[in-house]
């Protein structure tokens, strides 16, 4: 193992999700206006952010499911597009989403021990390979909607690789006041939908699947 990690890119903490203030255990993904003026979002056939993972750890395998299942819904991209403006970013909330929405890209995730265990790294990306995201086996001790966090945050600055000619990163790699940068709030955002005790998930373009109903129902459908 090297000693030194190569052109680190960004890392997340473990959460951001209370800033949302969220009020109620129920999560309400039905927001108007909707990310088109038409009030509608563009008809895409099974085109998405999709994370992959080869590995064995069920947890990782778990986190993949729930954040490709939150990727999938429509209703997700019209939360971010309600949030206020994130701070760093050159686009505003709803045409951010539309990127997102409209990327059609595979991240892969690979893991990696950290030199340290006290060492609070998350996550990590080299600019040569933003979609491959580098996970901290270090921190992997944490509830499953906590890493689907990281792995969103990981999602947006691949995002932000594809469409270059803005920016929504964070900066450097000090975390400290960026909690409403966009991967970061992004990554809020869908750990709290997945760790929502009522989280509907219904899949916009896969009606012959199952469809749970919860997020205990979705975490047995992932393991």
């Amino acid at each position: 193992m090297k000693n030194t990690l190569p052109r680190l890119h960004f890392f997340t903490f473990y959460t951001y999700a209370p800033l949302l203030n969220f009020t109620s255990s129920t999560i309400n993904l039905t927001i108007k206006p909707r990310l088109s003026g038409t009030g509608s979002m563009p008809d895409r056939t099974m085109k998405h952010i999709q994370i992959e993972y080869s590995g064995m750890r069920p947890i990782v395998q778990q986190a993949v499911c729930m954040t490709n299942q939150l990727l999938r819904d429509i209703r997700f991209y019209e939360r971010i597009a309600t949030l206020p403006q994130f701070d760093m970013a050159d686009v505003p909330p709803a045409e951010l989403a539309r990127l997102m929405y409209k990327t059609d890209i595979k991240v892969e995730v690979e893991l990696y021990y950290a030199i340290s265990p006290v060492q609070n790294i998350d996550l990590y990306a080299d600019d040569a390979h933003p979609n491959i995201l580098q996970l901290n086996i270090w921190t992997l001790n944490r509830p499953v909607a906590s890493i689907c966090n990281t792995l969103l945050h990981g999602c947006v600055h691949a995002v932000n690789a594809v469409h270059n000619q803005y920016y929504f990163g964070h900066g450097d790699n000090d975390p400290a006041g960026k909690e409403r940068t966009a991967p970061y709030l992004i990554g809020a955002l869908g750990e709290e939908l997945i760790a929502g005790a009522t989280y509907d998930l219904h899949l916009e373009h896969d009606n012959n699947r199952h469809t749970p109903a919860s997020a205990q129902e979705l975490l047995r459908y992932c393991a």
